[in-house]
């Protein structure tokens, strides 16, 4: 057993990143907590299998909170994980993941399926449930990080004066969903997890780089480009578990 901070690891957990195997939710949720904690920003969330799954069936009033709670409306991006599992039962029937990622500046969502067709309509299911909390994007969200920084240059004369900054609410418009046409198809029908990890560990690198206004791709195309093709299929269980193997060394007393 290995604990990395709020993640338990089992040996059954750390089982499936034997070749061959379906990931287990846990070991999502360690590598995520992994990923956050190591990039250090607050804009990228990325949301673990269980609760992506339970925001695509749960109310709209939990689907509120959560959205309140996590500051949805806040993050540049934003993990989803998708899952094909039916959503009437409570069991780990689900056969296939993908990625759902929202992306701020271009007010949407875009699916990454690495089995073509497979998830739309489970990724449209949680795309429908949570894109009403996610705030301005777009031109909007520009319009509102150009006030944040207006605000600040402010001295205490200009305080009381009438702003005329456009407010963000009136050019913000709904999410739209895009499939990622391009993304490389997995060449099994058990490696999906995978490419989820390192998507997810890719975006994280590569916020950090745009907010240093480092040049790249946008967003999409470096997914495509950079990230999915089959050595994500030859590298990527060893990586993860080299991580655990890492933290779980670092854990024992001396």
């Amino acid at each position: 057993m290995i604990q990395y901070e709020d993640v338990v690891l089992q040996d059954l957990d750390i089982d499936t990143l034997q070749q061959g195997c379906f990931l287990a939710d846990k070991v999502f949720a360690f590598y995520f907590a992994y990923l956050t904690s190591t990039n250090k920003t607050d804009d990228v969330l990325l949301v673990e299998p269980t609760v992506s799954i339970w925001l695509a069936r749960c109310d709209q009033a939990e689907a509120s909170s959560y959205a309140e709670s996590y500051k949805l409306s806040t993050k540049s991006l934003v993990l989803f994980v998708v899952n094909d599992r039916d959503p009437y039962c409570e069991g780990d029937d689900g056969t296939h993941w993908s990625t759902l990622v929202y992306h701020r500046s271009m007010n949407s969502f875009i699916h990454f399926d690495t089995m073509k067709g497979m998830n739309h309509s489970a990724a449209m299911k949680l795309y429908e449930a949570v894109k009403s909390y996610m705030g301005a994007g777009g031109q909007a969200a520009k319009l509102q990080a150009s006030k944040k920084k207006k605000d600040k240059k402010k001295n205490a004369r200009s305080v009381c004066k009438p702003s005329l900054d456009v407010p963000v609410t009136a050019v913000a418009g709904m999410p739209v969903f895009r499939e990622s046409e391009d993304i490389q198809q997995q060449s099994n029908g058990y490696d999906c997890g995978l490419y989820v990890l390192a998507i997810a560990e890719f975006i994280c690198h590569w916020f950090i780089n745009e907010m240093n206004n480092i040049i790249q791709d946008d967003l999409v195309s470096a997914v495509v480009k950079e990230v999915v093709d089959h050595s994500v299929e030859c590298q990527m269980r060893d990586k993860v578990l080299g991580i655990i193997r890492k933290v779980g060394n670092q854990k024992q007393p001396n």
